[in-house]
């Protein structure tokens, strides 16, 4: 499934379409705190933009919060994923 079919069963949830800051990940506990702009999703529908917010958590949290993987792969120059639903990460933002 592509992403609008996997946004199409979110009740409320956000899509995330930049991540920036990667690099500032913790490589020994895992942490994380990123900026991300994307989406904010009600209903399975895109609903507004979201920009400047922050998604953060541990590696573990973000791999066994993946509750379904994508088809379809998206490029940021070299490096390519297709879309994962993950399920338990915290979001904050104006």
């Amino acid at each position: 499934r592509g992403i609008d079919e996997m946004s199409a069963g979110i009740d409320r949830g956000v899509l995330i379409q930049n991540i920036m800051g990667i690099h500032t990940a913790d490589t020994i506990s895992g942490d994380f705190s990123l900026g991300f702009n994307g989406h904010y999703i009600s209903s399975g529908e895109k609903k507004h933009p979201l920009c400047e917010m922050t998604v953060a958590g541990t590696i573990m949290d973000l791999l066994s919060g993946i509750t379904e993987v994508g088809s379809g792969l998206t490029f940021i120059g070299e490096t390519g994923s297709p879309p994962v639903l993950v399920d338990g990460l915290s979001i904050s933002g104006a």
